[in-house]
């Protein structure tokens, strides 16, 4: 079903049309792919996508076989909208070692993205939360030689790989978290958020 925030008009226009013997073909689907008011499921990266086409902008309501829940976003054809992103990675697991690196795909059909990024970690009960934009290349602490950071790679158009230093995640320094005192981190959790824009040169 499609998520009850959209509005009453839209759930008037929606063509109804039965499952049964739909194929689901596999990636995303783009504005042109539709007629207004029509709808299609797509499957995606082990999930099921709804995606409908209403007044020339594409709406997505996504399905998960995990558990019960949704994540509708929406996709603007001539504007960024800041209060909602295009993409949401949701919270993956990351930690550091040799070779590590992990892979999000968006499906968004271009480099050019607005990324903001946060990260977290447990110690004991307590959860930090840090925000990344200003915490994004590997290092190397001097000292101990160390490695330290995340590098974001993007690779293609609809996908970006973190490679993610060797000995570090992440490591903080100067906060109020630990008295001020540095700190390394190992392991925690990243969510990345991702905004399409339209930039006047788009040469790699």
């Amino acid at each position: 079903m499609l998520n009850n925030r959209l509005e009453e008009e839209l759930r008037k226009v929606l063509i109804t049309k039965s499952d049964k013997g739909q194929v689901i073909e596999k990636g995303p689907v783009k504005l042109n792919d539709l007629k207004d008011g029509e709808s299609v499921k797509r499957y995606i990266k082990g999930e099921i996508v709804e995606y409908v086409r209403y007044k020339n902008e594409l709406f997505s309501t996504k399905f998960s076989n995990e558990k019960e829940s949704f994540n509708s976003s929406r996709f603007d054809t001539n504007e960024t909208l800041l209060s909602t992103p295009n993409w949401d990675s949701g919270w993956v697991t990351v930690s550091s070692g040799a070779g590590s690196n992990v892979d999000f795909f968006h499906y968004l059909g271009t480099k050019y993205l607005l990324l903001v990024g946060y990260f977290k970690y447990l110690l004991g009960s307590t959860e930090y939360f840090f925000n990344l934009n200003l915490h994004t290349l590997a290092d190397e602490d001097q000292g101990s030689h160390a490695a330290h950071g995340l590098t974001i790679h993007m690779q293609n158009n609809d996908k970006i790989n973190i490679g993610i230093a060797d000995d570090y995640v992440f490591s903080h320094d100067n906060t109020a978290t630990f008295s001020g005192s540095y700190k390394e981190i190992s392991s925690g959790e990243l969510r990345l958020f991702a905004w399409k824009f339209n930039p006047t040169d788009t040469t790699n």
